[in-house]
């Protein structure tokens, strides 16, 4: 009830700028620094249902916390793509900063793929992750690495596109200028890659990662690693003993040499950007369609040549009945001919 209280404030707080309309609201979700909320804005004419992000109330008063919300939406201000949820606005009232943005009806990734229509269709949807985030991705990273693609920050929309959100741990391309301390880098471990578990040196190579990881995680239909604990999963990321864990996933054929490039230990052997990682699925999807249509060339030659062939097969056997039936009256015939001499 707090909460509720506390919410309804802040978006009065926002109806002296705009949101005067507000008829519905709720909790959508919580991180580590924000929370985001479902709202509904109606009126006589119009009708618009979108998402508001608010920084936690603890963190109000915390000028790096704020800084971050900024940068986050000065970063994503800055892009537009089909496959990236809108940014419609952002701003402050007396207490709190908000962002405004596109509400997505399908859920993230993570509820999205126990539903039964993503099971019965886990090969394609994959492919699709990987087409549509690979194609944010692209625009993405000529600006700045996303350093968070996890299923939690991939929307499913109504439309059947996958869609990338939550920016709070992108950075620039080049090296920050102005470290931000580990307390507000936290990121979600099971779908780092090895360089970002060091702290080493992570750049558009790690999303890549994360992005083959979190397809693999889709296809299977399980987490890829169970509940095994952070500092576990740590070590077994940077061993890169997790590729026993792809390689017997059995994955499809068109997916399998995409995502385990992919997911390399060394960033030198994954693919070098997300263009390069939708032409290889385009390649292998090409390759897998002309295995399919030769072998079913070979179907229908086989069964062309069968059906060609079963008229001559016909008319031998029509030949051979003819010629036994005929074969007595040729024999009978010169002993007719000579019982009718003698008659």
């Amino acid at each position: 009830m707090l909460v509720e209280i506390l919410l309804r404030g802040f978006i009065l707080g926002l109806s002296e700028i705009k949101w005067s309309d507000v008829v519905a609201v709720r909790r959508l979700a919580v991180g580590g620094m924000a929370s985001v909320f479902l709202v509904d804005r109606l009126n006589s004419r119009f009708r618009k249902r979108i998402v508001i992000k608010t920084i936690l109330e603890k963190y109000i008063s915390d000028a790096a916390v704020r800084d971050l919300f900024i940068r986050e939406a000065t970063r994503h201000a800055s892009l537009a793509h089909p496959n990236i949820v809108q940014l419609f606005d952002f701003g402050h009232d007396s207490q709190s900063l908000y962002m405004a943005l596109e509400y997505v009806s399908g859920g993230n990734l993570s509820t999205f793929s126990q539903s039964e229509y993503a099971k019965d269709k886990r090969e394609m949807l994959a492919r699709r992750v990987i087409e549509n985030i690979g194609s944010a991705l692209s625009t993405v990273h000529k600006f700045m690495i996303h350093g968070d693609i996890s299923p939690g920050n991939i929307l499913y929309g109504p439309d059947g596109s996958f869609k990338l959100c939550d920016f709070g741990l992108a950075r620039d391309l080049l090296p920050e200028t102005s470290p931000i301390s580990d307390q507000y880098q936290k990121g979600t471990i099971r779908y780092m890659a090895p360089e970002q578990i060091s702290r080493s040196h992570s750049d558009i190579r790690s999303d890549i990662f994360s992005l083959g990881i979190t397809a693999a995680e889709f296809y299977s239909g399980t987490r890829l690693y169970g509940d095994l604990p952070p500092d576990q999963l740590a070590h077994l990321i940077r061993s890169g003993a997790y590729l026993k864990h792809i390689q017997r996933m059995n994955l499809p054929e068109s997916l399998y040499d995409v995502i385990l490039r992919a997911v390399q230990p060394s960033p030198h052997d994954r693919f070098q950007s997300a263009d390069d990682l939708l032409l290889a699925l385009s390649c292998q999807r090409r390759l897998a369609s002309s295995v399919d249509r030769s072998s079913l060339d070979a179907s229908l030659r086989w069964h062309d040549n069968a059906d060609r062939s079963e008229p001559k097969r016909v008319s031998k056997l029509s030949s051979l009945l003819s010629l036994l039936l005929t074969l007595p009256t040729l024999l009978l015939l010169p002993l007719i001919m000579l019982w009718k001499k003698r008659t």
